[in-house]
Parts: C-alpha cells; sequence; structure tokens
C-alpha cells in the first residue's frame, strides 16, 4: 500500500508521513513544489533511517497512490481536490480537514454539501471514494512524530471497504480508529473539533483530545 500526502511539506502532513514511514508504510509527499517534497522526502528518509518516502508534485503523488491525504487548508481545499479529480480516481481520499473561522469564538466555516469531507465526495463522484478521519486530533499532536498519538481517531465514510483501509492505517501508527458511520456524519466530527479548540483555548491547554470509555 503507497500513501500519497498532498500538502505533505506542512507539518500536519509531514508528521503523518513520519509516523506512518515508521511503521513500514511506503509515502509520498505531494507539494506544488517539486523541490521541496523531494527535501522533505529526504529529511524524512534521514529520521526513519529507510528510503520509505519519495517527493513528487501533486498529481504524480496521487496517481501513484493507492490511497491519497489531503491536508490543505480548507480556503485550497475545493480547488486542490477538483484538480487532483482525474489523478485521484480509483483511489481512497483521506480527508482531514476542518472548515474553520478563527476569531473570538472558533466556528465552523458553513459549508453548502454539509462538511469539508462531503463537498470533496461531491466533486470527485462514487469512483473515489471518500473517508474523513483524524479531524479531532489536535494539529500540533499530528505534528509532532516523536510522540505517540493521544485519542481516538474517528471515521467516517460511505464506502465500508475505504473505511477498513483507513482503520488499518489509522492503527499502524499506534492508535484507535472509531467507525463513526456514513459521510454525513463528517459535519458532527467538525463541530466536536472547533468545540475541543474552544475548551483548549478557554482551559489554557493545547492536548485536549476526545477517546471513548466503555468500548
Amino acid at each position: 500500500m503507497r500513501v500519497a500526502i498532498i500538502g505533505g511539506t506542512g507539518k500536519e502532513g509531514f508528521g503523518l508521513a513520519m509516523r506512518w514511514a515508521r511503521a513500514g508504510v511506503d509515502i509520498i509527499i505531494g507539494s506544488r513544489d517539486a523541490q521541496r517534497a523531494q527535501d522533505a522526502a529526504g529529511k524524512a528518509n534521514a529520521a526513519v533511517g529507510a528510503p520509505r518516502v519519495t517527493g513528487m508534485l501533486n498529481p504524480a503523488a496521487a496517481a501513484e497512490a493507492d490511497i491519497v491525504l489531503i491536508s490543505v487548508p480548507f480556503e485550497g481545499h475545493r480547488a486542490m481536490v477538483a484538480d487532483l479529480k482525474d489523478a485521484m480516481a480509483g483511489k481512497v481520499l483521506v480527508d482531514i480537514t476542518v472548515p474553520v473561522a478563527f476569531g473570538g469564538v472558533p466556528a465552523v466555516v458553513p459549508v453548502p454539501e454539509g462538511s469539508a469531507a462531503e463537498a470533496a465526495q461531491k466533486l470527485l463522484g462514487p469512483r473515489t471514494p471518500v473517508v474523513a478521519a483524524f479531524q479531532t486530533i489536535p494539529a500540533h499532536l499530528l505534528a509532532d512524530a516523536e510522540k505517540p498519538l493521544e485519542g481516538d481517531v474517528f471515521i467516517c465514510g460511505d464506502d465500508a471497504q475505504a473505511k477498513a483501509r483507513v482503520v488499518e492505517l489509522v492503527q499502524q501508527i499506534g492508535t484507535r480508529a472509531i467507525d463513526c458511520g456514513p459521510l454525513s456524519q463528517t459535519h458532527t466530527l467538525e463541530r466536536m473539533t472547533v468545540l475541543l479548540l474552544y475548551l483548549n483555548r478557554r482551559l489554557k491547554r493545547r492536548s485536549l483530545t476526545y477517546r471513548l470509555v466503555g468500548l
């Protein structure tokens, strides 16, 4: 299994690339700048001690992978998904995007389709199943590949086989995946994420996250 991370030169994407590479997963870091992608791949391989990571332009990365994870700001999310539609045909897209407006109180940005992941699914069509995941894990925790992830990873999607593959990926980095049902539930995850942002700020914490007990 090869996983492409679109936006893999950013902190969150690079942190996930490092975690999976250490678990033995072959990773492709995608970027709009080929040199940045290759530099990030070199840095990851040096840290891992094995040639697990390659760097490519985004379209090539998506075309070469079995699973594509998109880690870009919401402002560029729709355009990026549209640009990569053909390259992602027949793949699984893992969408970690949360449409958030930061201000006095963080708030979810309304998305006509219901959520960022549902917008991606509408753009891509049925050939590319979308699975929402990692929304409720704080960004700096994803980025810090030296520390184990705490908290459960909630996932949503309409394709059972696609979700099963994402569950496997989550388990490979040592944490638990919770299947939260269809993709339409992603809007709930987005609101849970915004609540977490608010609580971290209000309680002067950075690493609050969700974990189900009694399961």
